[in-house]
């Protein structure tokens, strides 16, 4: 599998928005306004996760899933198991909403679907390999997005 870092995922699908955008550009004032407010929840969503991350002492590194000391399962991954990546998706959503672009929308399931095959699906193999049962009983209660 390609290992291409999450963040990198996520400005190749802005920038690809952004040139989408240019195609279907139907601004409106009020979506800015509601785009302000995804950005924020998003940007929350994955600090909140960062936190429990570093809260817990293991690692946020996407990169390197096999370092994970602690399965955390609480807190807000007990209603996602990437909150990270949640949080990217709204901040995904609010930049397709602050271009003014109904269509660069379609880019947010393409970055969802990338994330599931080069990044997620590699960290759940490591997770389960490292806490065995434990992992997979989260993930059978806990859904992979939300």
């Amino acid at each position: 599998m390609i290992n291409v870092p999450p963040v990198v995922q996520a400005l190749v699908a802005a920038i690809l928005m952004s040139t989408v955008a240019i195609i279907d550009r139907q601004y409106s004032g009020m979506l800015r306004g509601i785009a302000v407010g995804l950005a924020f929840i998003g940007m929350a969503i994955a600090v909140i996760g960062v936190w429990q991350f570093k809260k817990h002492r293991t690692t946020v590194n996407p990169v390197s899933p096999e370092k994970s000391s602690t399965l955390v399962t609480w807190g807000i991954y007990a209603y996602t198991r990437n909150p990270m990546y949640v949080g990217m998706v709204f901040v995904l959503i609010a930049w397709a909403l602050w271009l003014g672009s109904a269509f660069s929308l379609i880019i947010v399931p393409l970055f969802m679907l990338s994330m599931t095959y080069l990044q997620i699906k590699r960290e759940e193999i490591a997770l389960q390999q490292i806490f065995g049962d434990d992992y997979i009983e989260y993930s059978n209660k806990v859904r992979r997005w939300l």
